[in-house]
């Protein structure tokens, strides 16, 4: 008999890899002061119906910021985890540190105050939850614009003595920021 194509058969030998695995840290972002931010990670390469659950290990990242780490771009590492069925490619994210926010509060005591008398004007400068920090630097206090003189920051606070003929002084108070932190202003009108 005549033997067909079809008929035949072989073995042959096949080798079966891992699959490549990408894992990347998401890039993320936080304010001087703030704790670090729970970092994720983005995957490609899962195949099979394999998802993150089939990794072996923890993914946990790496990184040099901290709580207090200056505004500026630092790495982020993704690592701690491996797989049977993959060839993982770890690749680094990013977390961005961005100054704290603050506010600022102006008073005048004594307010209504006498004529020519001295006046003391006190500004207060808070940080913005979740960021912290002390403000640095000196704070400028001006009566319509016209500057009356600047006072450093002890602790937040700045404070000036000056005394004020009659009428109305409508006073600023003003803070550029510091390396860490975002300037602020306040404003009221004392009589």
């Amino acid at each position: 008999p005549t033997r067909r194509s079809s008929d035949l058969a072989a073995a042959v030998s096949i080798t079966v890899g891992p699959a490549p695995l990408t894992i990347r840290a998401n890039d993320a972002a936080k304010v001087y002061g703030a704790p670090l931010p729970a970092f994720t990670a983005s995957s490609a390469g899962f195949v099979n119906g394999d998802t993150s659950a089939s990794l072996i290990g923890t993914l946990t990242f790496s990184t040099t910021a901290s709580q207090t780490s200056a505004p500026g771009t630092y790495v982020v590492t993704p690592g701690g985890v491996s797989s049977a069925n993959n060839t993982l490619a770890f690749q680094s994210g990013t977390v961005t540190v961005t100054k704290a926010a603050t506010t600022m509060t102006l008073s005048a005591s004594p307010s209504p105050s006498p004529n020519n008398k001295p006046v003391t004007l006190s500004a207060t400068i808070g940080v913005v939850t979740p960021g912290m920090g002390v403000p640095t630097g000196s704070v400028e206090f001006r009566d319509k614009g016209v500057l009356l003189g600047t006072a450093p920051l002890v602790n937040g606070g700045a404070s000036l003595t000056v005394p004020f003929r009659k009428g109305s002084h409508p006073l600023t108070a003003a803070w550029s920021g510091d390396s860490n932190l975002t300037g602020s202003n306040a404003a009221i009108t004392h009589q």
